[in-house]
């Protein structure tokens, strides 16, 4: 089930959906959002898929993971 609610703070009318995508621990962030934007390539020319755009916001790595924190 996915957790809804109404952002009375909103300034416009869209909707966000917020969604995780889970990589192997020697997966970069450099890596993840490359796989993430090739995905997105792949539905630009289908009408089905109606999204205005996307964005990376987080990418949380496991402390087990060989794969270090990219600096800002």
């Amino acid at each position: 089930m996915t957790y809804q609610f109404v952002d009375e703070n909103m300034k416009h009318d869209i909707n966000e959906l917020s969604v995780s995508f889970t990589f192997s621990g020697d997966t970069t962030v450099e890596e993840a959002t490359e796989q993430i934007d090739n995905l997105i390539k792949l539905a630009d020319n289908d009408t089905t898929i109606k999204f205005i755009e996307h964005e990376h916001d987080i990418y949380r790595i496991s402390p087990y993971s060989e794969v270090s924190v990219t600096p800002l």
